[in-house]
């Protein structure tokens, strides 16, 4: 009887462990906006369970546009720019983290 306590004690510090390392973990957002030839309006594509698949989405995306022969700016893993071969409109991809809504006003 006396290892019971102990056991519980035990069980509880995994539980704990276990929960703390999945709270730091969000979701990844692929966002698309127009430009036409302005910025147009940001739009939910995809939810991926994290950066890496959002960037493999983006990564097919800009295989894509090389196939179309489409101008590519690849300013980052997780951003994705490519143009039409006019250079008249052109669509962005980004990933965010779940937390970040891109249609959000920018505060001062």
């Amino acid at each position: 009887m006396t290892r019971w306590p102990c056991f519980v004690v035990i069980v509880f510090c995994c539980l704990l462990a276990a929960a703390t390392s999945a709270s730091g973990e969000c979701a990844w957002i692929l966002w698309n906006q127009s430009h036409d030839p302005t910025e147009g309006t940001w739009y939910l594509q995809t939810a991926y369970p994290t950066v890496g698949a959002c960037t493999q989405a983006i990564d097919s995306r800009e295989e894509m546009a090389r196939k179309a022969s489409w101008a590519i700016e690849r300013r980052a893993p997780t951003d994705l720019f490519v143009m039409d071969q006019k250079g008249r409109s052109g669509i962005a991809y980004q990933c965010f983290p779940d937390t970040i809504d891109p249609r959000a006003p920018k505060g001062k």
